[in-house]
């Protein structure tokens, strides 16, 4: 079966929590007598034109609400119109809902409303989509050669596709004494060759360019053959293709690619000699190579073979699948840990560290250097001299994979999961807590059709704070409980702080989104993903 992407984000239960600590939620004294809430004021911020509060999908709004009289007893109760836009996430150091979070699931508009003891205020909400920051321009060849009679198209395409500044594209042509501009269509520039030359086309937006070296040529040299051999690859796996030209002189030795079935491989572009795919299913499918020398219409056939996916050893398949029906798998054990014992808690990791500071295990060992244990100052990306972080300043940063402890690891596809990625746990399992061979943690069984029955199992190794680990059954609660606590790092900065990342947290049977500081040690499971865009 395909499975629906992992957005939007399904609604949370009002179990999930987003803080930056990780202390017991505090607990209301009991009270003699109650007061009714008489009115509510909402702290907001200013409204668009429309009468609405706009924020951004994935971004978190903070709502305050003041009631009247202050000793007011009442809890507040809130309410979202359409839970398919927006989700109200509570503090739990707010037992009366004084003060939540509204997260952004979807873009639409949406009315959450606040009430108690009869008394309610309303405020309507638009959720717009996020700025997606362009990262590459991509030409579909970087050197064409043409003759002085000739005109060439070079395409050309965003990453990702739906970046949101590609509108202010500029083209610029080194020498226009050797090739000029026709016209742009179609995501094709064309230009005219003038006379015999070298120039260079560019294509920028800001920062961000591209080029592709123009070769004007007087005389004329036919293609007489154009081959690619067949291929035979894995699902998921993105592949090059080597294509020969004869003869080697040919005046225009660029070509194309056509591909009879689309959904078994990808195109992806052209560089040098060579195209590059992406291997999307089983199956068989002819692709035809054809020359861009018109004159000599010359083009061949050849084979790609997708056989079925390579998975990697420890990978286990639940049902998840991404937007674009990729797979993603959850590892069997945490990182660090013995090949096979899935329930060995594996290794701590400061957020955007791939070194761990000190093993999870009996007993503690701390790395050369690292005596201080999990604090600021040995943070990977902190500067003590002046007080700032040197890396993921901003809150559209990501995770780069030389950044990444599962990808340096392990290697390959394999990453510290998303935000999204690891709710799946949350959104498509049941949960239960258990001990294996005496290690607290909690099982999380698929509930997708055709997966159920499939789990994992996820040791509750708590965090490091300094050189004490929290959680792992010193965590007691006030009535004097002890916690076992699983705290695992997802690849998502905050979208207010980036000095904290969210962590998917869970201890007593609840599950828990919160804030931690990007220092703090905790526990990685990895993924695997099928072609990561």
């Amino acid at each position: 079966m395909k499975f629906p992407g992992l957005l939007p984000i399904l609604a949370l239960a009002a179990s999930i929590l987003v803080s930056a600590c990780k202390k017991e939620p505090a607990q209301l004294g009991p009270t003699s007598f109650e007061v009714p809430v008489e009115s509510i004021d909402l702290s907001l911020p200013e409204l668009s034109a429309d009468g609405y509060v706009e924020i951004t999908k994935g971004d978190i709004l903070e709502v305050v609400a003041a009631v009247h009289p202050d000793n007011a007893t009442d809890t507040l109760t809130w309410e979202i119109q359409y839970n398919d836009v927006a989700i109200v996430v509570y503090d739990d150091k707010e037992p009366q809902n004084h003060k939540v979070s509204i997260m952004g699931t979807n873009t639409g508009t949406t009315t959450i409303t606040v009430s108690a003891s009869g008394v309610e205020e309303s405020f309507r909400v638009f959720v717009k989509e996020p700025y997606i920051p362009l990262k590459a321009i991509v030409l579909d060849v970087d050197e064409i050669t043409i003759t002085d009679q000739e005109s060439v198209a070079v395409g050309y395409s965003f990453i990702p596709e739906n970046a949101s500044d590609t509108q202010d594209c500029t083209w610029t042509i080194s020498d226009e004494r050797v090739v000029e501009y026709s016209w742009n269509e179609d995501n094709k520039y064309i230009v005219d060759a003038v006379a015999p030359g070298t120039a260079t086309l560019t294509c920028s937006i800001g920062e961000i360019s591209a080029s592709c070296k123009i070769n004007v040529v007087s005389t004329y040299v036919a293609v007489t053959s154009i081959k690619a051999d067949p291929v035979e690859v894995h699902c998921y796996e993105r592949f090059e293709v080597p294509v020969t030209v004869l003869p080697s002189n040919a005046t225009t030795k660029g070509f194309t690619f056509e591909i009879d079935d689309p959904e078994i491989i990808s195109f992806e572009g052209i560089s040098g000699m060579t195209g590059s795919f992406i291997a999307k299913k089983e199956g068989d499918t002819r692709v035809t190579v054809v020359s861009r020398d018109d004159a000599s219409g010359k083009k061949s056939d050849f084979t790609v073979t997708v056989k079925g996916p390579k998975i990697p050893s420890g990978a286990i398949d639940m049902g998840f699948r991404s937007d674009r029906g990729f797979p993603i798998f959850f590892r069997d054990t945490n990182l660090g840990a013995d090949s096979g014992l899935s329930v060995v808690p594996g290794f701590l990791y400061a957020w955007g560290d791939p070194t761990p500071y000190y093993y999870s295990a009996n007993p503690y060992t701390y790395r050369v250097g690292k005596e201080d244990g999990y604090v600021l100052e040995n943070y990977k990306w902190y500067d003590s001299s002046s007080g700032k972080y040197t890396k993921y300043t901003n809150k559209q940063d990501v995770l780069e994979a030389a950044d990444d402890a599962a990808n340096v690891t392990l290697g390959g596809q394999w990453y510290i999961p998303t935000l999204n990625e690891i709710l799946c746990l949350y959104n498509y399992c049941d949960r239960k807590e258990e001990i294996r061979s005496g290690v607290h943690g909690m099982t999380f069984t698929s509930r997708i059709e055709g997966f159920q029955g499939v789990s994992i199992f996820l040791p509750c190794a708590g965090y490091i704070n300094g050189t004490e680990n929290f959680a792992d059954g010193n965590f007691e609660s006030s009535a004097g409980k002890k916690y076992y606590m699983g705290c695992y790092q997802t690849s998502n900065i905050c979208d207010d702080d980036p000095s904290y990342f969210f962590t998917f947290d869970f201890y007593d049977g609840k599950i828990f989104i919160r804030r931690s500081e990007r220092f703090i040690g905790e526990s990685i499971r990895p993924i695997w993903r099928g072609y990561a865009d």
